[in-house]
């Protein structure tokens, strides 16, 4: 959660941030989506970054990772898909 914060203070522009629980992650230009648990981002995985890409124009997006057990996995490999292998940490 640290590093999030970190890396979301230095960033410039409109930043979607998605977190799996309240991260108390805010700021001006920070849109949050926040789900509850792996498997309800797994649900949820494309339409909110559609809904960040789409109906916010973010500049980036921040997911926050989820343990790559059970539903874990799945979300994991999904984002890096997404991301085009782009992790940052």
């Amino acid at each position: 959660r640290e590093k999030m914060h970190e890396l979301l203070v230095q960033q410039k522009g409109k930043i979607g941030v998605v977190t799996v629980g309240d991260m108390g992650t805010s700021g001006a230009d920070h849109v949050v989506c926040v789900t509850k648990d792996a498997a309800d981002l797994a649900h949820r995985i494309f339409a909110v970054l559609r809904m960040l890409d789409e109906d916010e124009h973010v500049d980036k997006i921040f997911v926050q990772g989820v343990d790559e057990s059970n539903e874990g996995m799945a979300v994991m490999n999904r984002l890096a898909k997404a991301a085009s292998h782009h992790i940052v940490c």
